[in-house]
Order: C-alpha cells, then sequence, then structure tokens
C-alpha cells in the first residue's frame, strides 16, 4: 500500500490547501516578510491565546524559524513551505500540527495512523 502525502495532508485540514492566509483566512499578500521569509502580522487570538500561524501548513513563526534557518528561507512561496514542512515533518512528524487540529487527528487515525504518512518528493 503506497503513503499518503503528510505534507498534502497537513496542508488540506490546516488551510483548504491555500498558501498565502494567516489563521482565520486573512489574506496575507503584500504582508512584509521577516528576514526568513515569514509574513510578518498581528495574528489572531484563539483559545490558545494569540496565534500568528501562517500559509498553508500554518506555521507559527517559532517552527518557522528553526527550519527556515536550516534551509536558508528568504521567501514564502508554496515550495519554500513545502520544504520547510518536509523538514519539520522529518524531525517532529505531526506533532506540530495534529494535537490542534482534530479533524487533522481523526483523519491521520482513520488512515492507519501516522506510519501511513512519507513525505512525497517535491
Amino acid at each position: 500500500m503506497p503513503l499518503l502525502d503528510a505534507i498534502d495532508a497537513i496542508a488540506r485540514f490546516e488551510s483548504g490547501r491555500q498558501w498565502t492566509i494567516g489563521y482565520s483566512g486573512i489574506n496575507l499578500n503584500g504582508f512584509p516578510l521577516t528576514a526568513l521569509g515569514f509574513p510578518i502580522w498581528a495574528g489572531v487570538q484563539t483559545k490558545w491565546g494569540i496565534t500568528h500561524a501562517a500559509g498553508g501548513l500554518q506555521f507559527e513563526p517559532g517552527t518557522w524559524n528553526r527550519y527556515g534557518e536550516m534551509l536558508q528561507s528568504w521567501n514564502f512561496s508554496q515550495a519554500t513551505q513545502k520544504a520547510i514542512g518536509s523538514l519539520c515533518f522529518a524531525h517532529e512528524g505531526f506533532q506540530p500540527w495534529a494535537p490542534y487540529n482534530p479533524k487533522l487527528a481523526a483523519f491521520i487515525t482513520a488512515n492507519g495512523g501516522p506510519s501511513a504518512f512519507g513525505l512525497i518528493p517535491l
């Protein structure tokens, strides 16, 4: 049985595969970027506090910075998001996403658990 694409699953449940949005659907096109390419925006209040989650994989700035520095990212393109997401997934699996996204967690479980997912080459 082939492995499912983890990055696509995360993007599907985190943002509906929209690569330029902030949490709650805010359009981040045209926002300035940090030196590592992450959008600078005010964020929104959630039950966990203020989030600055952004992009197709809804990265938080700390996660983006940790892996973006390894890849020397400088933009927020879909390709860069996928590359950083792949590196993050290789190190942490679904941990940065599934605990905060019940629909993603249910999808993972319904499809055989984390071992059913792999990374699809970029």
